[in-house]
């Protein structure tokens, strides 16, 4: 059985491309890659070489994945960094159509459709002309023939957010079906049962899986609940504030700008200084950084004197801040 390890994205002041580390600091390859992306679940990370002008993905060992299709290309974000694996198949194109590989390389979905995109939560969506199509993990294609769905995001929770024509928002399940009708004007994604929604009025709540508001529409903005703390960031009165699951509005006076909860913390920025807050707005990590990630998998990266490294939840340096810039560390399969 394989073991999983952490890897993180890392680019040293000297050096023009990327290269990886594990949570040791070590290097596992070094600073070669000009365009990739992170490594996946799935233990491979996507490739640009523009020597050879071409897309490839490699394994922890960099070694390069055999694939199928020939004269393929991936889809790219940011500053045309190639986009992987997610849920254990990656987007690829030929021509001017889309398809999906599986982790061997193999091709699992042929490109045929005009527009794809990846794989969330076990589903994925794609559209041929005006008509969406529902992937699910065994490939199986449902199409979306209700002709009041003009768009489609990506599901969470088994609920993907639709667009109508006069651009109201609501929610279908995997089986293309209306689950939440649209009446909102927009909507975020579900996690631990609740989405944040907008009224056409503008102002925001959270609702449930069967559309009945569990918070009810007060705030000007929402974001999306943290699952282990319970807590939302929203704005309300001009303020950045937190919500719990009972609609209870949490005020924190630790500083004038906060991100998301993560891993139990929250940044925050205090004087000019970045730090992390608990959820009862206690400094965990006094501020002392000049920007910060959010923690992911125990970790978050920090910059400090022009330089970033890696703490770990109580503050301790794991990597000390010698890149100049970095990444997420991302559980990956060995």
């Amino acid at each position: 059985m394989k073991g999983q390890t952490l890897i993180a994205m890392v680019r040293s002041s000297d050096d023009i491309g990327w290269g990886f580390i594990n949570i040791k600091g070590e290097t596992i390859l070094p600073n070669v890659y000009l365009n990739c992306d992170a490594f996946s679940k799935e233990g491979l990370a996507a490739v640009y070489d523009k020597d050879i002008t071409d897309f490839y993905f490699i394994d922890t060992k960099g070694n390069r994945l055999p694939v199928e299709a020939k004269g393929f290309r991936l889809k790219t974000a940011g500053l045309n960094s190639p986009i992987g694996f997610s849920n254990g198949f990656a987007l690829y194109s030929v021509g001017k159509k889309w398809g999906y590989l599986d982790k061997s390389g193999k091709i699992a979905v042929e490109a045929k459709f005009d527009k794809a995109w990846e794989f969330y939560d076990d589903y994925a969506v794609a559209q041929s002309g005006l008509t969406f199509v529902i992937l699910n993990k065994e490939l199986q294609e449902t199409p979306v023939t209700d002709n009041s769905i003009i768009d489609v995001k990506h599901f969470s929770e088994g609920l993907a957010p639709y667009v109508t024509p006069d651009k109201l928002t609501g929610f279908i399940d995997p089986s293309a079906k209306i689950a939440i009708s649209a009446r909102f004007q927009s909507v975020g994604y579900f996690s631990g049962g609740l989405a944040w929604a907008k009224t056409i009025n503008k102002l925001v709540g959270y609702i449930d899986k069967t559309g009945n508001w569990v918070i009810e529409p007060r705030f000007e903005t929402g974001k999306n609940f943290d699952p282990e703390t319970g807590l939302a960031r929203i704005g309300i009165d001009g303020r950045t504030a937190f919500v719990n699951r009972n609609g209870e509005v949490i005020y924190f006076e630790t500083g004038e700008d906060f991100g998301d909860f993560s891993n139990g913390l929250c940044w925050c920025r205090n004087n000019d200084l970045v730090g992390f807050i608990n959820p009862k707005g206690e400094w965990v990590i006094t501020p002392r950084f000049e920007a910060v990630r959010e923690f992911k998998n125990g970790y978050a990266a920090v910059k400090e004197g022009d330089e970033w490294g890696f703490i770990d939840t109580k503050g301790n340096w794991v990597i000390k801040p010698v890149y100049s810039a970095v990444k997420d560390m991302e559980l990956v399969s060995e």
